[in-house]
Formats: C-alpha cells, sequence, structure tokens
C-alpha cells in the first residue's frame, strides 16, 4: 500500500517535471536571448534576417574541414543510378519526378525504390529479386556494423585535419543509427 502510494508521488512529480521542461522549452523557443562578447543582451528570432547575426561560435572560424558521415541501410546496396540531366535542366523541363525515379544519391535508394520504373526499382528487383524488401538488408548491415573500428575513424579524421565530425543517425528511410549502441560491444 504505501509502496503504492509512493509510485503515484513519484509519477506526479516525473509528470510535474515533465510540464516545467515542456514549459520552459516553449519560452526558450520563443525569443533566444544570448550574450555577446560586449555582454548586451542579443534577442535572436526566427526570421532569416535574426539568423544571420548570429555570429559563429570561435572554434569553427578555423574549423576549415569537417566531415559528414551518411553511412546507414543505404550502405549495404549503396546504388545509385542518376539521371543522365542534370537537376536543373529537369526542373526547368517540370519533370521534378525524374529526379526523384532516378535519384543520383544512395541515401535515396529506400525513396526512389518505392516509385513504379524507376531505376532503382528495377536494379533492386533484378538483384534481389522480387521478395526482397529493403529491410532485408538489415542484417547483413548489423554483421558489417560489428566490424566497424570507430577509433580508426577518428584517428584518420585527425590525421587529415577534420576539426568536427558529424553522423548521421537518422536519414530519410527512417533506420535509426542510434542502434548501433546496441550492436557494438563496449
Amino acid at each position: 500500500m504505501i509502496q503504492s502510494r509512493l509510485s503515484k508521488i513519484k509519477m506526479i512529480f516525473y509528470l510535474f517535471g515533465i510540464l516545467i521542461f515542456y514549459i520552459s522549452c516553449i519560452a526558450q523557443s520563443k525569443t533566444k536571448q544570448v550574450q555577446n562578447a560586449n555582454t548586451q543582451k542579443v534577442v535572436y528570432d526566427s526570421t532569416k534576417e535574426s539568423i544571420a547575426k548570429h555570429p559563429l561560435p570561435d572554434w569553427y572560424q578555423d574549423a576549415k574541414l569537417g566531415i559528414f558521415i551518411h553511412w546507414g541501410l543505404y550502405s549495404v546496396p549503396g546504388w545509385a543510378k542518376g539521371t543522365p540531366k542534370p537537376l536543373p535542366e529537369i526542373l526547368k523541363e517540370g519533370k521534378g519526378e525524374e529526379w526523384f525515379a532516378h535519384n543520383p544519391y544512395a541515401e535515396w535508394y529506400f525513396n526512389s525504390l518505392k516509385i513504379k520504373g524507376s531505376s532503382t526499382e528495377k536494379h533492386h528487383l533484378e538483384t534481389y529479386g522480387k521478395d526482397f524488401s529493403y529491410f532485408d538488408f538489415v542484417p547483413k548491415f548489423n554483421d558489417e556494423v560489428k566490424k566497424w573500428n570507430p577509433d580508426e575513424w577518428a584517428g584518420l579524421f585527425k590525421d587529415i585535419g577534420a576539426k568536427y565530425v558529424v553522423l548521421t543517425s537518422k536519414h530519410h528511410d527512417g533506420f535509426l543509427m542510434g542502434l548501433l549502441q546496441l550492436l557494438i560491444p563496449s
């Protein structure tokens, strides 16, 4: 009985904490106040003009090279044919669908696969067969992740002078890279 009552009290405090957090997030999203180098308060809002006034962080001024890693389930097939024409020409003709049906980026494999008659759909059927779905790549991806050596990557990035690295944690296909934590032994 006492245990049940304590659980209810903890739940109330938990919900109250969430409510306070939510209210503070709303307040922060309306206006962001920051201290600049002159210790004057600067208020930013969500307009382009306001955002353009936001100074870059000090570390970024010297960060001439950064690495963005697009590595996900789409890396297993690692395939994209691309369009025979450049995007501006396609858009000028008003045929934006052509771009998506023949997207030149492997990260869009899942999206292009869903378009009937796309080069990706044709490739997928010829290579993997009609009963092989995009998510059937998961076991192969998970096997390969076990071979991943993040220390080796970090050393390489440091050696080439990269100042920051951004790993895509979730791309257009919805496959969550955060699951890597569960797959890599510590």
